[in-house]
C-alpha cells in the first residue's frame, strides 16, 4: 500500500499569507498641516489633513501672558473651539478682538477630548480609539489627560 501525503500548493500558501496580512492592520497615522495669518482682530487658520470628513480638530489660542497674568480675564488671553474636516481641509477665522496685543500660540490638534459637550463621530472613535490609543507615528504625543493626539503649534506675533 502506498501512502500519499498532500501538501498545500503554492496558491493555498499565498492565500493564507494574504489572509494573515489582512488581519494585521497597521495602527492609524495621520498628517496635520497648519497655516495661520492675521486679518485685523482675527486670525485665519487653514490646514490640510488626511483625516476623514467629519473628524473634529480642536484649536486653542494662548496669549504669551496666560501663564503669568492672573488679573486679566481669561477670555482676553485664551480661546478654544473646533474645526470640522471636509475634503481634507479645515479652518476658519478666530476672533481675537478681546485679546491684548502680543505673541500668541495657535495649537490645532486631533484628539478625542473636545471642548464642551462635543464628541468625535463614532466612525472616528472606532478607527483611532476612544482615547486615541490606536494612533501611531512620530507626530503622536500624549496630552495632560493621558490621551494620545497629534498637535501642531504656530506662534504668531501680533
Amino acid at each position: 500500500m502506498v501512502e500519499s501525503t498532500s501538501r498545500p500548493g503554492l496558491p493555498v500558501l499565498v492565500a493564507l499569507a494574504l489572509a494573515l496580512a489582512a488581519c494585521e492592520q497597521l495602527p492609524p497615522t495621520l498628517t496635520l498641516d497648519l497655516t495661520v495669518s492675521e486679518e485685523g482682530n482675527s486670525l485665519r487658520v487653514q490646514g490640510t489633513t488626511d483625516l476623514p470628513d467629519g473628524a473634529l480638530l480642536t484649536y486653542e489660542v494662548r496669549h504669551e501672558q496666560l501663564a503669568h497674568d492672573t488679573e486679566t480675564p481669561i477670555d482676553m488671553l485664551y480661546t478654544e473651539g473646533t474645526f470640522e474636516v471636509e475634503d481634507g481641509r479645515f479652518g476658519g477665522p478666530i476672533d481675537l478682538s478681546l485679546f491684548d496685543a502680543g505673541p500668541v500660540d495657535v495649537m490645532v490638534a486631533f484628539q478625542m477630548d473636545l471642548p464642551g459637550d462635543q464628541v468625535q463621530p463614532r466612525a472616528i472613535r472606532s478607527r483611532f480609539g476612544e482615547h486615541g490609543e490606536l494612533l501611531a507615528g512620530s507626530n503622536v504625543s500624549t496630552n495632560d489627560g493621558g490621551e494620545r493626539r497629534v498637535a501642531v503649534v504656530q506662534a504668531v506675533d501680533r
